[in-house]
């Protein structure tokens, strides 16, 4: 279901870039994800570990934000700071890095829309590309796992670039030369959605958004979207 779009926006667009955690692919079962991983290292997971495993992801970013490192040993820190078992049985947060990457792929799918529409944003524009604030490896397992290698020019992703806040986007597409006017950037979150300020374009993806569930977090980056929309396929009707 479209939600709000200004149409002519999108006009002069030449390339379209997707993040892909819960914009391309989705979680099947994160509380299985984390369990079967904390399993591995002999940690019994509970509800509050969720959280505490949210909080490291949230804090790499943040730090990545501010040194430009979003490295695995950044968020192997972060772990280890936030998630208090792991210090109770005496691992270490690269241990839970590395079980949680063998499966993470796994535990993703895309729904049924997502190929057909690829195909149509793929013949129309011809560039799309991916830009991750994940690890690179990670993006590339869940491309393959899901056969959509042939829809991407290019997979970017934060373990190599200061991604996700305006001055990184800005570096990221002038580096490769791309003119940010001529980009839309499909996104999920918040922390995800570049300014304005730097002339591209944004789509808000919400998947399963509700009048009844619109925060005011939410309201703020529907009015600061070109678009927001509840399903892949509604980018069709956008763009």
């Amino acid at each position: 279901m479209l939600v709000l779009s200004y149409s002519n926006h999108f006009d002069d667009i030449k390339c379209i870039s997707f993040d892909i955690d819960e914009t391309i692919t989705r979680w099947k079962n994160i509380d299985e994800f984390f369990e079967l991983s904390l399993k591995d290292l002999g940690i019994i997971y509970s509800n509050e570990m969720k959280g505490q495993i949210f909080k490291a992801m949230h804090d790499r970013e943040l730090i990545g934000m501010i040194s430009g490192n979003y490295g695995i040993a950044n968020y192997s820190w972060c772990l280890e700071n936030n998630v208090e078992a792991l210090r109770l049985h005496n691992r270490r947060g690269y241990e839970l890095v590395q079980a949680m990457f063998k499966r993470e792929a796994d535990y993703t799918y895309i729904t049924e829309d997502c190929i057909e529409t690829l195909e149509y944003l793929h013949e129309k524009y011809k560039t799309l590309d991916c830009f991750t604030n994940w690890f690179y490896d990670q993006a590339i397992k869940k491309i393959q796992k899901h056969h959509l290698e042939k829809f991407f020019s290019k997979v970017y992703a934060s373990d190599s670039f200061s991604l996700k806040h305006k001055y990184g986007f800005d570096m990221l597409y002038r580096n490769i030369g791309y003119d940010p006017r001529y980009i839309c950037h499909v996104d999920d979150s918040l922390a995800d959605v570049p300014s304005k300020s730097l002339g591209l374009k944004n789509i808000y993806l919400k998947y399963g958004l509700l009048p009844e569930n619109i925060t005011e977090e939410i309201m703020n980056i529907i009015t600061n979207s070109d678009a927001t929309i509840t399903e892949f396929g509604d980018l069709k009707i956008v763009l």
